[in-house]
């Protein structure tokens, strides 16, 4: 990805980070709930991005689609997850560790965490039960959102 371009989809979290910014940007300046409601679907799914590499990342190549398969069903990561340990708590800290005695950087992920942000962007997400006031454009409910991004960022 030379540049950015909304139009022009990368399906790579660099390019989502940029396209969620983008998004938000957008509703503060349209008002316009519709954009929100795409940014949070933008960070729900790099968050199934990172889960979905770490898991890749712990297992051989010749696994991967099998791991692929299992990640696809609904809460896919999860079960893949509850499967391999990959990403459990005490596999990145040992993960943080071994990192750390080579200096190498290494960034802890949590997947609880993870889940729970998913859970709250959920919020924005699911529409259907939502009432027309529900729907519309609202600073507040953006703000909650912003915080989210600042500590999913």
């Amino acid at each position: 990805m030379n540049s950015y371009k909304s139009s022009e989809r990368y399906h790579e979290v660099t390019w989502m980070l940029i396209h969620s910014k983008d998004l938000e940007i957008k509703a503060r300046r349209m008002n316009d709930s519709s954009k929100v409601i795409y940014c949070c679907l933008e960070l729900r799914n790099i968050l199934e991005m990172i889960e979905f590499h770490l898991l890749l990342a712990s297992v051989t190549e010749e696994e991967h689609t099998s791991i692929a398969n299992i990640a696809k069903s609904h809460r896919g990561n999860d079960k893949a997850n509850k499967l391999l340990k990959s990403i459990s708590f005490k596999s990145q800290k040992f993960y943080e560790c071994v990192c750390e005695n080579i200096n190498q950087d290494a960034v802890f992920f949590d997947f609880k965490k993870s889940n729970e942000y998913k859970t709250e962007l959920s919020e924005y997400l699911h529409t259907n039960t939502k009432t027309p006031k529900e729907m519309e454009f609202d600073k507040n409910s953006l703000m909650k959102q912003e915080i989210l991004l600042k500590n999913l960022l």
